[in-house]
């Protein structure tokens, strides 16, 4: 019973990701960007968007806004010193092709930028996050000009890279802000612990 039950369950998921590929073009979608689909290895992807209208008579008037922190350098060197380690050896024994060769200069260019920034946020990673302030601010303009509610309260975690993300979003509508006749009051605080 415990087979057929395994059994089921594979079919099922592979009929269900068979019908995703034809009915959804998912397929089409990987291969035109196949980085999106790298869950948390993947930079934020910015689309055009088209808000839909609100109902007659309804304006926006408060946003809560949740994000991950940016792209950030990964969390140890172990990975990087390890393929290092073996691309050196190949090469040293004239193993590396033009492609490999050129794979090694890539992880050493990578390993000098990563080695003491080991889990910090990356200049896209601030990019990424300044991007997201300036949008928020560009589609959900009357949110930040109403007089009546100025106030932006920004909170993160105590990770510095959570931090330096939640700066760059609130410093992109600052510099928004400050354009218009109605600035902003921001206010950023992080927790007290790490699991605030």
């Amino acid at each position: 019973m415990k087979n057929f039950r395994r059994i089921f369950a594979v079919s099922a998921m592979f009929f269900a990701a068979a019908s995703l590929l034809s009915a959804q073009g998912l397929r089409e979608s990987i291969q035109e960007n196949p980085a999106y689909y790298c869950a948390n290895h993947a930079s934020y992807l910015f689309k055009d968007v088209v808000d839909t209208p609100a109902p007659e008579g309804y304006v926006p008037f408060y946003i809560s806004h949740m994000a991950r922190h940016g792209s950030r350098f990964d969390g140890g060197n172990s990975s990087v010193e390890k393929a290092l380690k073996y691309l050196n050896v190949l090469d040293g024994a004239g193993m590396l092709t033009k492609e490999g060769k050129k794979l090694l200069e890539l992880e050493n260019l990578y390993y000098t930028l990563q080695k003491d920034n080991v889990g910090m946020l990356t200049s896209v990673g601030r990019y990424e996050h300044r991007t997201l302030g300036e949008r928020m601010y560009k589609r959900f303009n009357e949110v930040f000009t109403n007089p009546e509610r100025p106030n932006v309260d920004a909170v993160s975690t105590t990770v510095i890279r959570s931090i330096t993300s939640m700066s760059s979003c609130t410093q992109a509508l600052r510099s928004k802000s400050g354009k218009s006749d109605m600035p902003l009051h921001l206010s950023m605080r992080y927790g007290t612990d790490t699991d605030s």
